[in-house]
């Protein structure tokens, strides 16, 4: 999941967010795994202070979206990972 927000980070347009890290982004994302794991899994990234919770507008919706974003230290994991590393 992490992986998925690193790669999801920069589709901005202005101020708008990528659908992809909506609430229903990740669950669309992962939905293979179960709308339950999906969200104890986000609630396990907010714990380690990995991944924040925003309330946003999103690119293709008229009204403000939850929508999650990588801490500066969550970044550094996703990074780690995508280089195939542990943290």
């Amino acid at each position: 999941m992490l992986l998925h927000l690193l790669a999801h980070r920069a589709h901005m347009v202005r101020f708008e967010a990528d659908p992809a890290i909506t609430e229903f982004g990740l669950l669309r994302a992962f939905g293979s795994r179960g709308a339950s794991e999906v969200r104890r899994t986000v609630a396990t990234l907010e714990s380690n202070r990995w991944v924040v919770r925003h309330t946003q507008y999103v690119i293709g919706y008229t009204e403000p979206k939850r929508v999650f974003h990588l801490t500066p230290l969550g970044f550094q994991k996703a990074q780690a990972l995508a280089r195939g590393e542990s943290l």
